[in-house]
């Protein structure tokens, strides 16, 4: 699809439309003055406030695409159990920063509850209802998706197929990294073989771009060190593979203000990219468009 030598480098970003929009310009600021094109993966009803009573939100999303960025759809309300079973490493996570909400817990005793949410017309009428908003307040299609914790379900890929979302970035390459999150530095790069690095079709006829890790979790100063060294671990071995792309995840809100430390790490991360490959960094839309060339439907 495209060749190593010239690697597109996705930066993406999660939970645009809800929390601290100050932080969320001071990364705009960033990619500008780096010149790296984002992909923000947006909320449109977070905590169940639709988009268009966030004006500052809208604002900020518009001044976005005004500067070459990406705004694809991440969830509907943004709630950890939305839209499938997170991963096992993703559960351990949101048990480490649960403050007492242990998400293993939450999957047992919500389970006959969560069974009925993640049925095949459920899931459909909350994409439906997150594209009407990106339609009325972005002037915005969405073509492609990011669960909340990358939890997904088979019946997922059936709902974003029939409302015409062919293009998904929820499974994960590298999970060794949400140990780094939980402060577990003792591993090195161990890749899902499951999820290639690169576009490929997958449940439903819905292309999966597989993330390949977060390396920006509310990084202290000292840390930058041993992240980036993973990042780098993970980019050198996609660089080396024929049709692979590095997505990259991140959230705006744990990189920026007090934990700015998670822009350096990016800073490096870009530089490193630039010196050692002929990157392309480009938006998951581009992506999408690519994958569609290289597999043409079938008649």
């Amino acid at each position: 699809m495209v060749s190593a030598q010239h690697m597109p480098f996705i930066f993406t970003n999660d939970d645009a439309g809800s929390g601290d929009v100050r932080l969320f310009h001071e990364l705009l600021d960033f990619l500008r003055d780096e010149g790296v094109p984002g992909t923000f993966f947006t909320i449109p009803c977070a905590g169940g406030v639709p988009l268009a009573d966030r004006p500052e939100w809208v604002e900020a999303l518009h001044r976005a695409r005004e500067e070459g960025h990406d705004v694809q759809l991440h969830g509907y309300v943004h709630t950890g159990f939305e839209f499938g079973r997170p991963p096992d490493f993703m559960l351990d996570l949101m048990s480490y920063m649960s403050e007492g909400r242990d998400g293993w817990a939450a999957l047992e005793r919500n389970r006959a509850q969560l069974e009925r949410d993640w049925q095949r017309v459920a899931l459909r009428e909350r994409l439906q209802k997150g594209r009407q908003i990106f339609r009325d307040v972005l002037g915005v299609e969405p073509v492609a998706f990011r669960a909340p914790c990358c939890a997904t379900c088979d019946a997922l890929y059936e709902a974003l197929s029939e409302v015409g979302i062919g293009c998904d970035s929820s499974q994960i390459v590298d999970g060794i990294a949400w140990e780094y999150c939980r402060k577990e530095f003792g591993k090195h790069s161990a890749w899902d073989q499951r999820y290639p690095p690169r576009a490929f079709p997958f449940t439903a006829g819905v292309f999966e771009v597989p993330l390949m890790a977060e390396y920006t979790w509310y990084l202290t100063p000292a840390e930058v060190d041993v992240h980036l060294r993973l990042a780098r671990e993970d980019f050198d071995q996609a660089a080396a593979m024929e049709g692979a792309a590095f997505v990259a995840l991140s959230h705006f809100y744990a990189m920026t203000g007090e934990h700015r430390a998670g822009l350096e790490l990016y800073r490096r991360l870009f530089a490193y990219a630039r010196e050692k490959a002929a990157v392309r960094f480009r938006t998951l839309a581009d992506i999408t468009i690519l994958a569609r060339e290289a597999y043409p439907p079938t008649v």
